[in-house]
């Protein structure tokens, strides 16, 4: 009797311990919908905090660029760049103060002769940076002193100028203008001359003929002004004068593009001054490693034969790989067609 009492006293116990296991699965089972109803109603919330902010800044970045369209000199270079016929030189033109302060704070060496009226310009600022794209940069020079064009360079980081290095390329190009050379071809210095014989004054030419002041590509960001042809008019000096007084978001990640982009939406003046290449291999091509890093589109891939080969947005150590390996590349091709 005491043998059975037992057993069923297990057996209850092992159906209660059963039970209990099943009540407590059930209730876990409704904690964890709770919680997932409640992070899901956490996401939501953020979501919309997000898009608050977002409209936020939204607002805040128009009635800033509201406040740089009410600037003075603002208007002032509008209302030329409305009336402009696209004939006049840069050089009358009156600079604010912010860019003049910029241009005078600048030290760009030449390399090899100063006397043609046509110049390519890079900045490399850092000696690890330089030396990384040295071979970019030595294929501008050489290519350069082919030609006969000017060669010059900025890399010495200037003081109390309170901007990212990329910025820098606007009072280079300006100073130049200023100096009075017709053509600038501005190269950045992570961009290599993949083509000695091509014709670069037949793009300038086309700038003279639809009296356009600067061309340049676009990318997957939109934008790109890592190549750009400048020929030097009224119009070319007030509207790098208005990307550098565009200070309304001078941190955003494209920096200085992401201002051009800017007034480019904003203002009809402004963008009739442009002409867009619309293909990008013209001189302005991507390696095709550039894929793992950025989205790249099968027609800005580079091959033989492109004017450029831009390693644009590919750090260390892979830029210096690629670079190495590009260069040897080349060199290849052009002992082959030798042979």
């Amino acid at each position: 009797m005491s043998i059975y009492l037992t057993v069923i006293v297990a057996v209850s116990a092992g159906l209660a311990a059963v039970a209990a296991t099943l009540i407590g699965v059930r209730s876990l089972r409704r904690v964890i919908r709770a919680l997932r109803g409640f992070l899901e109603m956490q996401r939501a919330l953020l979501a919309a905090q997000r898009g608050i902010l977002g409209a936020q800044r939204s607002m805040a970045a128009s009635l800033r660029l509201q406040d740089f369209y009410n600037k003075p000199v603002v208007k002032e270079h509008i209302a030329a760049l409305r009336s402009d016929t696209g004939s006049s030189s840069g050089r009358r033109t009156v600079l604010s103060y912010p860019t003049s302060r910029a241009v005078r704070l600048i030290s760009p060496r030449f390399v090899g002769p100063e006397t043609d009226l046509t110049v390519i310009c890079t900045i490399a600022i850092g000696d690890q940076y330089r030396d990384s794209v040295l071979p970019c940069i030595q294929s501008q020079i050489d290519f350069a002193a082919l030609h006969g064009f000017a060669f010059c360079i900025l890399d010495d980081a200037p003081e109390r100028v309170a901007r990212a290095t990329p910025w820098m390329r606007i009072p280079l190009i300006t100073k130049l203008l200023l100096q009075g050379y017709d053509r600038i071809l501005y190269i950045d210095a992570d961009a290599m001359i993949t083509n000695k014989n091509f014709d670069v004054l037949r793009l300038f030419s086309r700038l003279e003929n639809e009296k356009k002041s600067i061309l340049l590509t676009e990318d997957e960001s939109g934008v790109n002004a890592g190549v750009m042809f400048i020929r030097n008019a009224e119009a070319a000096l007030r509207v790098f004068d208005l990307i550098w007084l565009n200070n309304t978001d001078v941190h955003h990640a494209l920096l200085e593009q992401n201002s051009l982009a800017v007034l480019l939406d904003a203002s009809n003046e402004i963008s009739s001054t442009f002409l867009f290449e619309e293909d990008p291999k013209t001189f302005n091509s991507f390696p095709i490693e550039r894929g793992q890093f950025h989205p790249t589109q099968p027609r800005q891939i580079w091959s033989h034969g492109d004017f450029i080969c831009h390693f644009s947005g590919i750090r260390t150590p892979h830029l210096e790989r690629y670079i190495a390996d590009y260069a040897s590349r080349c060199e290849q091709f052009q002992e082959h067609r030798k042979t």
